[in-house]
């Protein structure tokens, strides 16, 4: 006879799809006192059946939507099941497949912030440049008015000045970002010559001061008939200048802290004419970082493109590469030409190159506006209809520039539209795969005064993204917007 304490058996206890259960074992028990086994009857385990094992029962079905918590992404919504309707940019992944369909244009919310005195509406050009960008709890701007040129810092609707970067009332920056460190091209068309000022940011002041390493401004002194100039800092730290001449293209590099320049050997391309500009943007390749160099060349009527590795020695560059020049829209003989010297740039950390571009097509029934796309592994794609921006009939949009958000996968593409009479600034969104845009949506009427020369940043943007545009009196003030998503565009629904 074996005593009931001693057959081994196993019970379960608050069993749940999350909780086993607690589980006893006779075996690790402790044996019963004398007086306990007293009154128990004696069994003869031989005579009886074998104790039956409990099981911890199957997933359950907490919101009670028919799906349980194995295929259940949210087993706590009833709305968020497989089969579910999937509600385009909503943040949920409602069918519970590859998470929340980016694949249509998002909506866009618009809040306008305080006008800002400038000296007039040419310094918030020029169209390769960008003169915003997003440090700490701001956002930061370099504007020029008739007390010179200042480093603006948005508080709350408000532009307030933080410190004078130059005397001159018509320099016109572009601005990159590093880390802590803000680096400011200052191109004033009047002095044939860029200024570079650098700038340290101070976390305890919330602001910019000089830059410890080179407090003081260094000054490169350009080629003859430049339009404007733009700079990048390459991955290794390296900084570059860009600028078009009268006819050739040209660079110019310098290791930090970006006191002694150097020319290449070569232009990087010749034979463009006195009308071209040239922009310069850091980007991933396959074969390593890089930096990348786009054009117009009205010569050829075409774009233009080079890309030169950090990793090889500064004078090594790739063949040139023709962008838009093949698909439905590519080098057509329409009007003067395809290319026309309005570029602007937006680059995706995998090395996906966005291009606005305004062409020569002049012609109401083809592009004026377009977006021009290069893929890091297959090169640039065709120029097709969905690329193009502006709606067929509209008369001279102008002045194109482009914002990306990576994390919600859109772009942005604003310009200067003449439609009304009263040049507004207007916009148009795409989901980045499939390129499909939205309707123009007006980011800033212009009413009686116009406005133009419309410029963002460079940076990838998240939450939001801030556009500043300049008004066409003298003196003048720039207008600006805070642009969010806020869900998906109605007709992408």
């Amino acid at each position: 006879m074996t005593p009931l304490w001693a057959i081994t058996t196993t019970l379960w206890f608050g069993t749940s799809a999350c909780n086993p259960g607690v589980v006893l074992s006779a075996d690790s028990a402790v044996p019963p006192t004398a007086s306990t086994t007293d009154s128990l009857p004696v069994v003869d385990s031989q005579d009886s059946a074998p104790p039956t094992e409990t099981g911890s029962p199957g997933p359950t079905d907490l919101d009670g939507d028919g799906h349980d918590a194995d295929s259940d992404c949210d087993d706590d919504d009833a709305s968020v099941h497989p089969g579910a309707q999937e509600i385009p940019r909503d943040g949920v992944d409602n069918d519970c497949a590859d998470g929340d369909d980016l694949s249509v244009p998002p909506a866009l919310s618009i809040d306008a912030l305080d006008p800002v005195g400038i000296t007039h509406g040419a310094v918030t050009q020029d169209k390769p440049q960008s003169k915003l960008w997003r440090h700490g709890d701001y956002w930061w701007a370099v504007l020029a008015d008739e007390d010179g040129t200042w480093l603006l810092r948005l508080e709350g609707t408000a532009w307030v000045r933080q410190r004078q970067l130059s005397q001159s009332p018509e320099a016109r920056a572009d601005c990159r970002a590093a880390g802590e460190l803000a680096h400011v091209l200052l191109y004033d068309g009047l002095a044939g010559s860029v200024d570079l000022v650098s700038l340290a940011f101070d976390g305890d002041t919330q602001t910019y001061g000089p830059w410890s390493e080179r407090p003081q401004a260094v000054t490169l002194a350009l080629t003859d008939g430049v339009e404007t100039a733009t700079l990048e800092l390459d991955a290794t730290g390296r900084a570059w200048v860009v600028w078009a001449g009268i006819d050739t293209v040209h660079a110019r590099h310098a290791e930090s802290p970006f006191t002694v320049w150097q020319d290449l050997a070569q232009p990087l391309a010749q034979g463009i004419t006195d009308d071209d500009i040239a922009v310069v943007a850091a980007l991933a390749t396959p074969d390593g970082d890089a930096i990348g160099v786009l054009w117009s060349d009205q010569t050829s009527d075409e774009w233009r493109f080079r890309l030169h590795l950090d990793a090889d020695d500064p004078d090594t560059w790739s063949a040139v590469e023709s962008a838009g020049a093949t698909g439905t829209y590519g080098g057509l003989d329409v009007g003067t030409g395809m290319s026309d010297d309005h570029l602007n740039l937006a680059v995706a950390s995998d090395g996906t190159l966005y291009a606005a571009v305004k062409t020569s097509y002049d012609s109401t029934t083809h592009p004026l506006i377009a977006l021009l796309i290069r893929d890091p592994d297959t090169g640039w794609r065709d120029f097709e209809p969905e690329h193009q921006l502006n709606p067929e009939g509209s008369l001279s949009p102008t002045r194109p520039i482009v914002v990306l958000n990576e994390a919600e996968q859109w772009v942005l593409v604003a310009y200067t539209t003449r439609e009304s009479g009263t040049d507004d600034i207007v916009a148009r969104a795409s989901a980045t795969e499939p390129i499909a845009f939205a309707a123009e949506q007006v980011l800033m009427a212009g009413e009686d005064q116009g406005l133009n020369n419309v410029t963002s940043t460079r940076q990838l943007v998240d939450d939001q993204a801030v556009l500043l545009a300049g008004n066409l009196s003298v003196p003048g003030t720039a207008w600006s917007v805070v642009v969010r998503s806020d869900g998906a565009d109605e007709a992408g629904r």
